[in-house]
């Protein structure tokens, strides 16, 4: 399904937790491959899904024909964390929430986003670069300015 059908919405309106508790659950029941005996038992997430499920610093999500497709937090300290239901991985959903969250970022004055947790995910890790000081990843979020004079 194109982008054009995508929409980025704030979810932290009442309006929409039964949608973000139905995303979350949707996480819950995905085996995902972690650790050393991830081959013999995929277990899911767990730690992202509480995370995501927090309400503290700011979230947003992409919506699709009505369905809550992807989710993404920034806490107060600025880390990321985001999620993307399974049969949308891969068509540009996470690279769209990456933006509109760091888009959201500046405008609330976060300087840098913290990455450690997500940076498997391709849309965040284009989105950061080496941390010089500490050997951490972090998103760069001053704008660009451009002379017009």
């Amino acid at each position: 399904m194109p982008n054009s059908d995508l929409r980025i919405v704030a979810v932290d309106h009442s309006s929409l937790a039964r949608d973000v508790e139905m995303f979350l659950d949707e996480l819950r029941s995905e085996s995902r491959l972690v650790g050393p005996t991830a081959r013999t038992n995929p277990e899911p997430f767990v730690l992202l899904i509480v995370v995501l499920g927090r309400r503290t610093g700011f979230r947003m999500g992409v919506v699709e024909c009505g369905r809550l497709v992807g989710l993404a937090r920034i806490d107060r300290a600025g880390q990321v964390f985001m999620a993307i239901t399974a049969d949308r991985r891969g068509n540009g959903v996470g690279t769209l929430l990456c933006e509109a969250m760091v888009e959201r970022a500046i405008g609330l004055g976060y300087h840098h986003l913290p990455s450690d947790v997500a940076s498997d995910a391709d849309a965040i890790r284009k989105q950061v670069k080496q941390h010089p000081r500490r050997g951490r990843r972090s998103a760069s979020l001053s704008r660009k300015r451009t002379n017009t004079a």
